[in-house]
């Protein structure tokens, strides 16, 4: 499988006459005037025309699809130098933006395929800038990028930057719905917690059972939200059950804790309310029978 040029064609020995045979017979595809394929997977058309144009890379859903290692769809979106539009792909013209390399196509780096693909802009900004120098490195690629469109600082503004996993994501998007400003995977003191409010020092640990049930974790688990405590931050920890079954009174917890912030830490005699004030397994079906009876 591969592209062709009529020249290329010619030196493979297949004349003009050949040519319209093979088209008509399906097995040659014309993309434009002078290059074909004999393959009408997206995936050959990007590589047909990154190959043919000079100075252009993949952009828009095409690039976020790469990025996202998503299925290639039609038509191929690329830009760069020059101006093509044809049935199976088009080629904007632009300065050409930073690009890099994923097998072996030349693509437009994360941040520009986000401001160019609105549909898949969050997806291409949690999964790009996950990880705990994922703040980082979009502050470095912000300050490379000449126009920042607002409704992309908008959107940056609006997603988990920096998150470790799915089950973080999880908790974080409804925070940020709710219009709460958090930070992922940041420092206090010597250890890393998974989700700060820096407003309120509220730090939040999500504990999944695959990392956190063995007796190292738990001993570590214990040290660490002392530590968080001791450098004057509240520390609420929740389980990944916490987070798949009762989200909402996850979030509800974290508001209690907001809430006493916001009252100026009181000692005597105050009243959280529900959920800190009712023993767990009197409200949630997802803990044991044994917890039940202490």
């Amino acid at each position: 499988m591969g592209s062709f040029t009529t020249a290329e064609l010619r030196a493979l020995g297949i004349g003009e006459k050949k040519t319209r045979a093979l088209l008509q017979q399906g097995r040659l595809i014309k993309l434009v005037r002078g290059l074909y394929i004999d393959d009408h997977s997206p995936a050959s058309v990007a590589r047909a025309i990154t190959g043919h144009y000079k100075s252009i890379a993949l952009t828009g859903k095409s690039a976020a699809q790469i990025h996202l290692r998503l299925p290639l769809t039609l038509p191929i979106q690329a830009e760069g130098a020059g101006s093509v539009q044809a049935e199976t792909f088009s080629i904007r013209h632009s300065r050409l933006p930073s690009y890099t390399s994923i097998n072996g196509l030349p693509v437009v780096e994360a941040l520009w395929a986000a401001r160019a693909s609105k549909d898949y802009a969050r997806r291409i900004l949690e999964t790009h800038y996950a990880g705990r120098d994922g703040e980082k490195r979009l502050n470095h690629d912000l300050s490379r990028m000449r126009k920042v469109p607002a409704w992309l600082r908008e959107t940056i503004a609006t997603t988990p930057i920096g998150s470790c996993s799915e089950l973080e994501r999880k908790l974080a998007r409804p925070l940020i719905k709710r219009g709460y400003r958090i930070r992922m995977n940041q420092y206090i003191g010597p250890y890393c917690f998974d989700i700060l409010l820096d407003q309120w020092k509220i730090a939040i640990e999500v504990d999944s059972e695959t990392y956190h049930a063995n007796e190292d974790s738990f001993i570590a688990d214990r040290w660490k939200a002392n530590s968080g405590t001791l450098h004057g931050w509240i520390v609420l920890r929740f389980t990944d059950s916490c987070i798949n079954w009762n989200l909402d009174s996850v979030l509800d917890e974290i508001e209690q804790a907001i809430r006493w912030v916001q009252k100026r830490r009181p000692r005597v005699d105050y009243k959280p309310g529900w959920p800190a004030c009712q023993k767990v397994w009197e409200w949630n079906p997802t803990v044991g029978y044994a917890n039940k009876q202490r």
